[in-house]
């Protein structure tokens, strides 16, 4: 049981991150060319 509730939390944390991810993706999709020079700035 207690194995059971150590995954569960795992998978919960882990789907958290991916959705973060997935957020940060596409704010980098819709403002791409700012990013880009963002990072040509800091080079």
């Amino acid at each position: 049981m207690r194995r059971d509730t150590v995954l569960e939390t795992a998978k919960a944390a882990i789907r958290s991150e991916i959705g973060a991810l997935e957020n940060l993706l596409q704010a980098i999709d819709e403002n791409f060319v700012e990013v880009v020079d963002l990072v040509n700035c800091s080079l």
